[in-house]
């Protein structure tokens, strides 16, 4: 996704530091072990998450059965945001990749704060918007994509959400192959040999329970490209 701390940094945007403290204040703490739901699929939408630590994954499930990853999510960024202000059944599951540490609120908080604190509407606005224009953006292609398509953009989203990303290159730890095949919807027979292509082409380097991602936006520009 945007950079880890862009949604929820963008919340807090040309407020107060008493407006700023008030919504932190109608925020509740929560943890996650690996592999924990956070929500699932067609369940009611009562509250927002912001992401303190750790990483999660959100995923489709269509009516054929298949699984495929929308998107990962690290520190700093919100998650439901547009099924609560609806007041809408969450349209994606979501659930932890590593322990995780978040922050919630409730539905009516987050509407009491908009109707008195009007730049914070605004910046809910925006923040929603621009999720919006990011789902759309990324969930087309993905069902189209191929194989090696597939496992590039997961791996170019856990670059992104990786902790020592540094704008160019980044490692990808805590995921195994396994890990890998489910978020890409394939096969893990399949995820290593598409996996293997993408090392031949210097794209990934593989290394014993690590991944290296030496320029993400090449690994970007390659699944772009229709591969």
């Amino acid at each position: 996704m945007t950079s880890p701390d862009t949604a929820f940094s963008l919340l807090l945007e040309r407020l107060s530091e008493a407006q700023a403290r008030a919504v932190r204040d109608r925020m509740s703490a929560r943890e996650l072990a690996r592999g924990q739901p956070l929500f699932a699929q067609g369940d009611p939408s009562p509250r927002l998450w912001v992401i303190r630590a750790g990483r999660l994954r959100t995923y489709h499930l269509a009516a054929s059965g298949e699984e495929f990853t929308t998107a990962v999510w690290s520190s700093g960024q919100t998650l439901g945001l547009l099924s609560t202000l609806l007041d809408q059944p969450r349209a994606i599951s979501c659930e932890a990749l590593e322990p995780a540490s978040l922050s919630s609120m409730e539905r009516a908080d987050l509407l009491a704060l908009m109707e008195t604190v009007p730049a914070f509407a605004i910046n809910v606005a925006r923040v929603a918007a621009m999720l919006a224009t990011n789902s759309i953006a990324r969930s087309g292609p993905r069902v189209l994509d191929s194989a090696t398509a597939k496992l590039a953009r997961i791996l170019h989203d856990l670059a992104l959400a990786a902790p020592g990303y540094d704008g160019h290159g980044a490692e990808i730890v805590g995921v195994t192959r396994a890990d890998l095949a489910k978020m890409a919807g394939i096969s893990r027979t399949w995820a290593s040999l598409r996996l293997a292509a993408l090392e031949r082409a210097g794209l990934v380097l593989g290394t014993r329970g690590r991944l290296r991602v030496p320029d993400v936006a090449q690994l970007a520009r390659f699944y772009s490209d229709g591969y």
